[in-house]
């Protein structure tokens, strides 16, 4: 099973004044003083924990003005949570206070604007997910179709409201 889409993310929040603002309510931390949010989202697990979450540390916090976001999605125990706390207190990047670690579900309900029917389709995606990583061919079928339909709404929206293409 393969798939080549990626959704992490790269975000210049000092020109993001509202999302700067969501995001200082979800993490609990002033996002003034910096000039990048990364997002990263990760599958974790507790065997492959060093190489599936820890690398993205190193990646992402190259400057005391970078914040990395890790959202956990997929199956997980919340004894992922404490592993994470326990790695990032023993990881030799001087910038590690910086790094946040949140369930994608906890992390979507921060954003008031989304309906109860958006929380639950997120759910069903996230189940999706479960289904893809446990080797169902046809989750994995089907979120590839969902990311599609997503990248066509966006791009409608764009060429709707925003006047131009890519």
């Amino acid at each position: 099973m393969s798939s080549n889409h990626r959704i992490d993310s790269s975000i210049d929040i000092r020109s993001q004044s509202e999302f700067l603002d969501i995001m200082t309510d979800i993490l609990g931390t002033p996002l003034g003083g910096f000039e990048a949010l990364f997002i990263d989202y990760v599958v974790p697990s507790k065997q492959n924990f060093h190489k599936s979450v820890m690398p993205k540390i190193d990646k992402y916090l190259l400057d005391n003005k970078h914040l990395l976001t890790i959202i956990f999605y997929g199956s997980y125990s919340s004894e992922v949570f404490d592993l994470a706390q326990q790695q990032l207190l023993r990881h030799q990047n001087v910038y590690k206070q910086n790094v946040r670690f949140i369930d994608l579900i906890d992390f979507a309900k921060e954003f008031k604007f989304l309906t109860e029917s958006d929380l639950i389709n997120l759910k069903n995606i996230n189940d999706l997910i479960k289904e893809a990583l446990r080797g169902k061919e046809s989750a994995l079928k089907s979120l590839e179709e969902k990311l599609d339909m997503a990248l066509l709404d966006l791009e409608r929206y764009k060429n709707r409201y925003l006047g131009g293409g890519v």
